[in-house]
């Protein structure tokens, strides 16, 4: 079963650390566009971002990969470029990066 765009239209922020996380998803009315913007930021500016086209695979442990399409990225070596879903049920979003730290995202 692989999540939809649809499932998760929004925004959905949280804390990490100090700084903010936005994850904000949208999907445009011609579908040409589905554009979604991951931010991570804090008073002194971004500290990382990415702008893409995801789609979300489920894996074999349970969880949804996150296939960015299109991705502009400052830095694509950052550890929280790779994510996964590894929770999600009405509006609280769990995002796991490549190094195991997870996130909890509320849908604002």
């Amino acid at each position: 079963m692989n999540l939809e765009i649809k499932d998760l239209l929004g925004t959905w922020r949280g804390q990490l650390e100090s700084n903010t996380v936005d994850f904000t998803i949208k999907d445009n009315v011609n579908d040409l566009f589905k554009k979604s913007v991951f931010t991570i930021y804090n008073e002194k500016g971004i500290v990382f971002e990415w702008v893409a086209n995801p789609s979300f695979i489920r894996n074999e442990a349970g969880t949804w990969d996150l296939e960015l399409k299109d991705l502009e990225c400052q830095d694509m070596k950052s550890k929280y470029l790779k994510q996964k879903v590894w929770y999600l049920h009405d509006d609280l979003m769990v995002i796991e990066f490549d190094d195991g730290y997870r996130v909890e995202l509320r849908k604002q």
